[in-house]
């Protein structure tokens, strides 16, 4: 009997376009508020628009993904047996890990700016700084070193060519990331929720912004799997389906 070959791409993309589709909404929703009540327009506003833009060319890209075999086995007939469909899938999957990238630490600095800009105590702003280095370094140097450090350029993201690379990301680094992820995010939520004790505000307002903030702690849920992931991800054999 043939044999049936699962199929997660329907998944893949259904669960990037929602995502998508909401924070694209609410950015919009942002500025439309700013303009109606004739806000100037802030550094972090200025930033979060440009990660938006980022995050809808990241999953206007991951339709080229899902089409040379992220969300199938590798070893799927599909995947496998078409001319150039690996080589074509990793050129994909690499130019979306750069914008994604990208796009994370310019939306990690739009929250830094916004933090900033409210003026908390010298000994918050000196933690937000440290967030803004951290993010510096394991968000953005450090993985930029590990994605363009080959000559020839194509062995960066083609494995089948052979180079020599100047930087090789390890995994501790790769754990690092994780960890500066849960710790910036924390910070993020966390300090919003303290400068309400300062706002004239009522009770239940309050409440309900505080829970609108802690919302931000599913993207340190988040970070948490996908550090407790990298290990299973760095040594699969599947990579298109794991």
């Amino acid at each position: 009997a043939q044999q049936v070959w699962p199929d997660r791409s329907v998944e893949v993309l259904c669960s990037t376009v929602i995502v998508c589709i909401l924070s694209t909404i609410i950015l919009i929703w942002r500025v439309a508020y700013g303009i109606k009540n004739k806000r100037k327009m802030l550094l972090c506003d200025g930033l979060l628009v440009i990660a938006g833009i980022l995050n809808l060319t990241t999953t206007a890209i991951r339709f080229k993904t899902v089409q040379h075999g992220l969300g199938k086995h590798f070893n799927d007939p599909r995947v496998l047996l078409v001319p150039g469909n690996i080589r074509a899938y990793s050129y994909y999957l690499y130019i979306n890990q750069i914008i994604n990238m990208l796009a994370v630490s310019i939306l990690k600095y739009s929250i830094c700016a916004y933090l900033l800009a409210l003026k908390f105590s010298t000994i918050y702003t000196i933690i937000v700084w440290l967030s803004i280095a951290m993010v510096t370094v394991f968000n953005l140097l450090l993985p930029l070193f590990s994605n363009v450090s080959c000559t020839p350029f194509e062995a960066n993201w083609n494995r089948a060519v052979t180079g020599k690379c100047w930087y090789h990301s390890s995994q501790p680094v790769n754990y690092m990331q994780g960890v500066s992820n849960c710790i910036t995010d924390v910070v993020y939520v966390v300090a919003p929720i303290i400068y309400l004790n300062n706002v004239q505000l009522s009770r239940r307002t309050q409440w309900g912004v505080r829970m609108v903030f802690l919302l931000g702690l599913v993207a340190t849920v988040c970070s948490i799997f996908k550090t407790y992931e990298l290990r299973n991800l760095v040594r699969t054999k599947d990579p298109t389906w794991d």
